[in-house]
């Protein structure tokens, strides 16, 4: 029996590493360090540098004022370009030609010819009735380019025919940047009047068009009453985000030190609930297997209603959730007392973050660096988005079939080039076909760039985050391996951070670039996915991309876990990342039991914290806006509410981040201590009281 214990103790070394011994010279994070993963730190390096150069080509080549700018025909932008600075609206010279059956505008663009033009028109204008008169009086005629204004009846008729000048336009109304034509009031079948004289287009032709131009301009104006309720309403969401600093401030001080009502009441509360959930799940089984009918959901849509009467739908529900109160009652029955060294775990996260209050507000510092690597890959896209150079398309062939042989084109949207359309297609011009601006094409390589700029994102993100876990992971092993907990040194937190960057940024530059390798392939798993739709619906495909995913995402939460102890071993011993992840997850895996209770129950505390915070602030911000005076005049009251909820949440995740960092690395140096010492005079544990009594363990003094 003895020679069966001894070969499994020494299986059980073969797979799960050896255990922490004994060692007179360890008094936690180690002194004496050597820099770690040289090589991705001079690859992370490299990578800073190309990503920097990224950025200047973006600058350098794009210009977003080409998405936040309309471009007329002639390629210039309205209110940017030299010619056209004192221009900043678009009018179309027919709306109507935008919505034709046959065009398709988001390939095309608008078969429209459009000029930039100071002011949007506040009369109508039907060239015919000018043709004649040797001198033009009235309104201007608004043509492509200033200089080609006619002045007379026959210059006006030579300029419309080549589509350089409107043919009418009506009285304008300016929505965003365009003019869309005013027919308020005009019926739908009516014939288009301007100046008097029917045209061939009909009012609900150019309303089509006119409605195409203000959905081009629904999401800039949408965007502007969002920033503009922001600005009038920053007061209350400034202050709620204070609210929220100051609340998660003292829900981390009473989980100091009511840690386990805290935690004991969050566990009765969720089979509580259930409990209700599986109760109310029985007597709406009853009440429908019974023929009766329920009254609560009769405002519910139709095609979810019948779900909803179907008692079949109750009973699944009442047994997913009998299933899931029955699991939690067993699991807090047998692991009663894991949950108790998770509730001292917590309790001493927070001695340890209460004992050094500048870890609370170091994470501050890392946000706003993630904050400004999320502005600079934004600028990078929107930049690169612009980048490129003008394509025009033609259009009217298609209606005169009409063919320029010189420069073989034949049909409408086909790139061209307006300086040879001019000179080669003047047959075709006559009849009203033209060469107009379509957009700016970008050159092939820019998606590789933002490939390059989306994975640089994600790499630096993750290095960020990595490098305050390492940073605090040090200090707080710092503080559980001092004997004395008075005698911890009061600069620890800089002491650990210079420690940090000096010898373990390759390290952390390792772990993150795996899993941003990972994060990355779920991106294009996504992209795949999107993009297979449109041309299949295969359900087998489906299946296997699902799984695909879902195996990616698994990996991806691995990853992280053990990332997050890698770099807490790193931090205590100085190995580097290989080495810290096989140490740690050799003594996570001795100690599974605990491992998987201590996570899952500090992350569910952890979480209703949040939650419990972010709700409290946003019910405060709502009533605020609606009675504190003076009330501000919003377009959407969800605006301030939304951004004070994402905020709050933010910060009280910056808050219990700390924490669970905390309680992280100070289980970890448990079960090291737990290994390395026995409890005598010689070896003396490092852990507190509380957690000596729950295990029965104490230092002797023989």
């Amino acid at each position: 029996m003895a020679r069966r214990s001894s070969v499994s103790s020494v299986s059980s070394e073969k797979r799960l590493g050896k255990p922490f011994q004994y060692d007179p010279d360890f008094k936690g994070p180690r002194d004496r360090r050597s820099c770690t993963d040289i090589l991705c730190l001079l690859l992370f390096v490299v990578f800073l540098v190309c990503w920097g150069l990224l950025g200047f080509i973006a600058v350098r080549d794009g210009d977003p004022s080409r998405i936040l700018q309309p471009t007329d025909s002639s390629g210039q932008q309205c209110g940017v370009s030299p010619a056209v600075s004192n221009k900043p609206y678009l009018l179309f010279f027919d709306p109507s030609l935008c919505a034709r059956p046959t065009a398709n505008v988001l390939v095309n663009g608008c078969a429209s010819p459009s000029a930039c033009v100071a002011s949007c028109p506040k009369e109508e204008f039907y060239a015919p009735n000018y043709y004649k008169q040797a001198a033009l009086s009235g309104p201007p005629p608004i043509c492509l380019f200033q200089q080609s204004s006619p002045t007379t009846g026959a210059e006006l008729r030579k300029l419309v025919e080549s589509n350089k000048c409107a043919k009418w336009y009506k009285k304008t109304i300016a929505v965003g940047k365009f003019c869309v034509p005013d027919v308020m009031g005009l019926g739908p079948n009516q014939p288009l009047v301007v100046d008097g004289q029917a045209i061939g287009s009909s009012v609900e032709d150019v309303t089509k068009g006119g409605n195409i131009m203000m959905a081009l301009q629904r999401a800039y104006e949408a965007g502007e009453k969002v920033v503009s309720d922001i600005v009038q309403s920053y007061s209350f969401i400034i202050l709620g985000l204070a609210v929220a600093m100051v609340l998660s401030f003292f829900y981390i001080l009473l989980l100091r030190w009511v840690t386990g009502v805290m935690v004991w009441s969050s566990i009765l509360l969720v089979l509580v609930l259930l409990g209700v959930g599986l109760y109310a799940c029985y007597a709406f089984w009853a009440q429908l297997k019974d023929g009766s009918t329920v009254a609560l959901w009769g405002d519910v849509p139709a095609e979810f209603r019948g779900i909803l009467d179907d008692p079949t739908t109750w009973m699944a529900f009442m047994i997913v959730l009998a299933i899931i109160l029955g699991v939690l009652l067993l699991m807090v029955l047998f692991l009663r007392k894991r949950i108790s060294l998770a509730v001292t775990l917590i309790e001493q996260g927070g001695k340890a973050v209460s004992s050094m209050t500048s870890t609370l507000f170091f994470p501050v510092v890392p946000w706003a660096l993630q904050v400004a690597v999320v502005a600079y890959t934004a600028t990078v896209v929107l930049y690169l988005a612009t980048s490129g150079v003008a394509i025009y398309k033609t259009h009217g062939l298609n209606d005169t079939s009409c063919t320029c042989v010189a420069v073989n084109i034949n049909r409408d949207g086909v790139d061209c080039i307006p300086s040879n359309f001019n000179h080669e297609c003047s047959n075709c011009i006559a009849q009203g076909a033209s060469c107009q601006f379509f957009r700016y094409n970008p050159p092939d390589y820019t998606k590789w760039l933002h490939v390059f700029n989306i994975f640089g994102a994600i790499w630096t993100l993750f290095f960020i985050s990595g490098m305050a876990q390492m940073i605090l992971a040090a200090t707080f092993a710092t503080w559980y391996w001092t004997f004395h907990k008075s005698d911890v040194p009061f600069f620890v937190l800089t002491r650990s951070f210079f420690m940090s960057i000096t010898y373990h940024t390759g390290t952390v530059a390792f772990g993150s670039l795996i899993i941003s390798i990972v994060r990355f392939i779920r991106l294009i798993l996504d992209y795949i996915e999107k993009q297979a739709k449109q041309y299949s619906d295969n359900s087998v495909a489906k299946c296997v991309m699902c799984c695909c995913k879902c195996c990616f995402a698994c990996v991806e939460g691995f990853l992280k876990f053990i990332s997050r102890n890698a770099y807490i071993m790193c931090a205590v011993h100085g190995k580097n990342f290989c080495a810290s992840a096989k140490d740690a997850f050799n003594l996570l895996m001795r100690n599974v039991i605990r491992v998987v209770v201590i996570d899952k129950i500090t992350d569910f505390v952890f979480f209703m914290g949040k939650l419990l915070i972010t709700a409290v602030v946003c019910t405060a911000v709502y009533f605020s806006l609606r009675q504190w005076p003076p009330d501000p005049k919003l377009n959407y009251n969800a605006v301030p509410v939304t951004v004070t909820g994402v905020g709050s949440f933010l910060i009280a995740s910056v808050f219990f981040g700390v924490y669970s960092v905390a309680v992280d690395t100070l289980f970890l140096c448990f079960l090291e201590d737990c290994e390395r010492n026995d409890g005598t005079a010689a070896k003396p544990y490092y852990m507190s009281p509380s957690l000596m009594r729950i295990f029965g363990k104490k230092n002797r003094r023989d």
